[in-house]
C-alpha cells in the first residue's frame, strides 16, 4: 500500500478537486483500507490496477481534449483566413460589414484562448450564407460590366454613336449610357443591378421652345422609333450569341405627347464653348506668371 501511496502523491492536486474524476474517491479508499489494516493483496492489488485504469483513461481522455482544442482552433485559423479573403472579394458594403462583425466575433474568441464547438458552428454555418451571396454578388457584378460592354460594342457595330458610355459600377444602382442613332435622335440604354434592361428613345432638337412634336419632326420620330425596334431584336439576338438569355418582357409605344426632347448644342455653340475655355486658360496662366 505504500506503492500505491507514493503513486497517489505524485499526481497533481487538481486531480483530487475535479469530482468527475475517481482519484479523490480511490484514496479515500486507500485511506480506509490503511486504518483497517485487514486488506487482503487481492483488494490492494485490484485497488493498484483500478489507480492505473483510471489515470491511464485520464491521459487518453485529457490527448483527446487537447487533440480537439488544437483542431477547433486550427479550424478557426482557417474560417478566419477564409473571411478575410471574402471581405477582399466584396462589391456590397453591406456584405464587408457582415463579414467585418463575424471576423472581429472570431479574433475575439481566439484572443481568449477557448473557443467552443457549438460557437465556432454557428460563425461557421453563417459565414457560408454570407459567401454565398458574396459570390454571387461578384458574378452578378462581373457579368454587369460584361453586359455594359457588349451592348455597347454591338450598337457601335450597328451604326449607334456612343455619346454617353455606361456609368461607373456602384453596388445596387442602375447605370446608364446614351448613344445616338444613325441620322439622329438618342437611345438611352439602362442596366439594372439584377443585369435587367431599359431601353428610352428622345428626340434631338436644337430648341426647348417646343415642348411636343409635330409635322416632319414627328414623322422623322416615328421612323427611327421603327428602326429601332428592328435593331433592337438584332441586339438581343447579338446577346444570345453571346451567351446571354435576354427576352423582352415589356414594350410600350410613347405617345405624341410623352415623346423625350433633349437639346443639342450647334456648331458654333461648340465652336464658342471651345474659344471661352482657351480664354480662361489663357487667363489662368497669365495670372500665374505675373
Amino acid at each position: 500500500m505504500a506503492h500505491i501511496d507514493t503513486q497517489f502523491s505524485a499526481l497533481p492536486a487538481a486531480l483530487f478537486e475535479d469530482e468527475q474524476l475517481p482519484f479523490a474517491r480511490l484514496r479515500a479508499q486507500l485511506r480506509r483500507m490503511q486504518r483497517a489494516a485487514d486488506a487482503t493483496v487481492d483488494e490492494v492489488n485490484a485497488l493498484a490496477e483500478t489507480l492505473q485504469r483510471s489515470f491511464a483513461a485520464y491521459v487518453q481522455a485529457a490527448d483527446q481534449q487537447a487533440e480537439q482544442r488544437r483542431r477547433q482552433f486550427d479550424n478557426a485559423e482557417q474560417l478566419l483566413t477564409q473571411i478575410l479573403e471574402a471581405r477582399e472579394l466584396c462589391v456590397n458594403s453591406k456584405h464587408q460589414a457582415d463579414l467585418q462583425r463575424l471576423e472581429e466575433k472570431l479574433v475575439a474568441l481566439l484572443a481568449q484562448g477557448q473557443i467552443s464547438s457549438a460557437a465556432l458552428d454557428v460563425i461557421s454555418r453563417r459565414f457560408a450564407g454570407l459567401r454565398e451571396e458574396v459570390e454571387r454578388a461578384l458574378a452578378e457584378d462581373e457579368m454587369n460590366e460584361f453586359m455594359a460592354e457588349r451592348v455597347t460594342y454591338h450598337l457601335n457595330a450597328m451604326g449607334y454613336r456612343t455619346h454617353a458610355a455606361f456609368s461607373e459600377r456602384r453596388a445596387g444602382l442602375r447605370r446608364d449610357a446614351e448613344f445616338v442613332l444613325p441620322d439622329g435622335d438618342r437611345l438611352r440604354v439602362a442596366l439594372q443591378p439584377d443585369l435587367k434592361m431599359g431601353f428610352q428613345l428622345s428626340h434631338e432638337t436644337q430648341t426647348m421652345v417646343e415642348k411636343t412634336l409635330s409635322g416632319e419632326a414627328m414623322s422623322f420620330f416615328r421612323q427611327q422609333e421603327a428602326r429601332w425596334c428592328r435593331d433592337m431584336k438584332d441586339l438581343i439576338r447579338r446577346l444570345i450569341k453571346d451567351g446571354v438569355p435576354y427576352e423582352v418582357q415589356f414594350e410600350r409605344e410613347i405617345p405624341d405627347e410623352s415623346i423625350p426632347l433633349v437639346a443639342v448644342e450647334t456648331v458654333d455653340e461648340l465652336l464658342e464653348e471651345e474659344a471661352e475655355e482657351a480664354r480662361r486658360r489663357r487667363r489662368k496662366k497669365e495670372r500665374y506668371f505675373r
